[in-house]
């Protein structure tokens, strides 16, 4: 296949001259009709980003290419479209012993696969069984599993795959090869609903150090626990130590949510373990929906740090949060990143207002009006009012029944060592708010340029592609973004 590059031209793009571009803009066609994922990772061994997409063709056959980018300006294949296996369920990327780049891995049903880019093959790495089995839908769509994870920090991947009884983790060794599998008994959740369907899904996993020995335990929630494996060099319990998440408003799942009584309905999820703080210790993050009816909803996330019990020697809980963040509206897709560079996470939360003027509006006009909060972590909590408020609109379709989510990246676009705000504006308006240093975490004015953007901001990818210090953005299409840009992806290197 011919492979197109072509410069957007300003004129082209109906940028205001006057203003300078804070990227270089590079088109180009991709090989693959239906892109279902795309990773960006040094798949070379040349310390430069690649670009890897995989998909699907017309008659659903999976494929996959890697797009190599020459400094992050041009851009020529690697190598040419490969087809897969239809059994092929996912992929993911990962630090083998002996290669000196990204290695691309596939799951199929019982095994691991490692995609060799030369021979355009995949060997076998381990043979597991799992959750994921053969599928009567084996043409459906190819997407990311994060399977691969360094667990005990030596700089190459281990794996972790959950089984109907439990989760199996392969440790890998120096020479490349994988220590015997370990079993942790983690019940895969089974998921009825009343159409009597069953989902079978894997516990979330997250990795820290519990006990506080130095060494990185195993975590899994299931329902209102914590289900924690101890490490201890490499070797993990059999069994998990059970942690009651004993808190003031019971964790509950409602995932036959349309069937419901929302009439007066409130519902408390759990979200994420992680340190917020930068004390090496967890916090619990979760959100409560309240329901007054389908269309009168508003959300808030709960933030629990976490503290050292003293007495057990482990992590443990409050019973009433720390800190709220909340919204009239739902709250979505919550964001964690360090945007003023203190070594702790702060908070960017969107959010859309669920009533019934809201939704007329957004039928009339293909667009909706969404809310872009920021709580930076400040004295050792999140404010309930936000340092920042911004506005975006975001253009959907309403025959595709796509999901709506903005274009919203924080990081380090020119350089300068602080993080930046890129926000997309309805179809093909991107503003750049640059990182100032004090109070404020942007600048007031923006500096705002033109190109097709995708109706789903999660097709936008950023990454340092040439490793300068500045962060680059890869911008893809998909069938839904029309017929001109469907086959075809953008790459903005940062100037």
């Amino acid at each position: 296949m011919k492979f197109v590059v072509s410069f957007v031209l300003i004129l082209l793009l109906g940028i205001n001259t006057s203003q300078a571009i804070p990227f270089d803009i590079s088109t180009l066609k991709v090989g693959i009709e239906y892109v279902d994922g795309m990773s960006l990772n040094d798949f070379n061994g040349d310390n430069s980003q690649d670009v890897l997409l995989v998909g699907r063709d017309a008659s659903k056959q999976k494929q996959l290419q890697i797009i190599t980018l020459n400094k992050g300006k041009a851009a020529k294949p690697q190598s040419e479209v490969v087809n897969l296996d239809n059994s092929v369920l996912f992929f993911d990327t990962a630090k083998l012993a002996g290669f000196d780049k990204q290695s691309l891995l596939f799951l199929q049903p019982g095994k691991v696969m490692r995609f060799d880019a030369i021979d355009k093959k995949l060997h076998p790495l381990i043979h597991i069984n799992t959750i994921y089995r053969h599928s009567v839908q084996q043409t459906t769509a190819l997407s990311q599993l994060t399977f691969a994870i360094d667990i005990n920090a030596d700089g190459l991947s281990d794996f972790i795959l959950p089984d109907f009884k439990q989760n199996w983790v392969f440790m890998q060794r120096p020479d490349g090869s994988f220590a015997p599998p370990q079993a942790l008994e983690v019940l895969a959740e089974m998921r009825l609903f009343k159409n009597k369907s069953a989902v079978y899904v894997g516990s979330p996993v997250f990795l820290a150090d519990f006990n506080f020995d130095g060494e990185t335990d195993l975590i899994f929630h299931s329902q209102s626990d914590l289900l924690v494996f101890f490490q201890r060099k490499g070797v993990f319990s059999t069994k998990a130590k059970k942690v009651a998440l004993d808190l003031a408003l019971p964790l509950t799942d409602d995932y036959d949510d349309l069937n419901k009584d929302h009439s007066n309905k409130v519902s408390h999820s759990f979200f994420r373990l992680t340190d917020l703080n930068n004390d090496n210790i967890l916090d619990l993050l979760t959100k409560v929906t309240k329901s007054s009816g389908f269309f009168d909803k508003s959300s808030q996330y709960q933030i629990y740090f976490g503290h050292k019990n003293g007495a057990k020697n482990e992590v443990e809980f409050a019973q009433k949060p720390h800190s709220v963040i909340s919204s009239k509206g739902l709250q979505f897709e919550l964001t964690l990143v360090d945007i003023n560079g203190d070594k702790t996470l702060d908070l960017i939360s969107p959010s859309y207002e669920l009533g019934v003027g809201s939704i007329i509006s957004s039928l009339f006009s293909s667009s909706a009006d969404l809310d872009v909060m920021f709580h930076p972590l400040q004295d050792g909590r999140y404010k309930a009012e936000a340092n920042l408020e911004k506005e975006l609109t975001v253009d959907f379709d309403l025959n595709s029944g796509q999901n709506v989510f903005p274009l919203l990246k924080v990081s380090d676009f020119d350089g300068d060592g602080r993080k930046d705000l890129l926000l997309g504006h309805g179809s093909k308006k991107i503003y750049l708010y640059k990182g100032v240093s004090g109070g404020r975490l942007f600048a007031k004015k923006s500096q705002r340029f033109k190109i097709p953007l995708p109706r789903d901001g999660k097709l936008v990818a950023h990454k340092d592609l040439n490793n300068d210090g500045k962060t680059d953005v890869v911008i893809r299409y998909d069938k839904l973004d029309g017929e001109g840009l469907s086959d075809s992806m953008s790459v903005l290197l940062a100037r």
